[in-house]
């Protein structure tokens, strides 16, 4: 993502900036459960879980967190698709290494990390 803004849908009419996004989480823990606690009462929780069980967190840049019924696989697929670059490929080296530990909140913290690098290259 060199510079330009790369956009991916999350269902109807509903739009992210994938530049925008800080990690993606999904809801298996106590804590990601009071992130979004949290959120609805500061006001920074965004619902577009459209009635469905709220599966996955997206943390942007600006402190929101968006809820959705989407996997965080399926979101960090949509980002790659979106920019055209094989992520995955990326991650599924480090995979070899450590099959065990890997879950959709490590592949989302790879994705959030490379999504950051490639903020900080921008920026230089």
């Amino acid at each position: 993502m060199s510079g330009e803004l790369v956009f991916i849908t999350l269902g109807q009419e509903r739009v992210l900036c994938a530049n925008r996004i800080w990690g993606i989480s999904t809801l298996r823990s106590k804590q990601t459960l009071r992130h979004a606690q949290e959120a609805k009462q500061n006001n920074t929780y965004i619902d577009w879980s459209r009635n469905r069980p709220t599966r996955t967190l997206i943390y942007l840049d600006n402190g929101n967190i968006i809820g959705t019924y989407f996997a965080a696989k399926t979101i960090f697929k949509k980002i790659e698709i979106a920019t055209g670059q094989s992520i995955g490929k990326q991650i599924s080296e480090t995979e070899k290494k450590d099959k065990d530990d890997k879950d959709d909140f490590d592949l989302a913290a790879e994705c959030a990390e490379y999504l950051e690098q490639e903020a900080i290259d921008d920026s230089v």
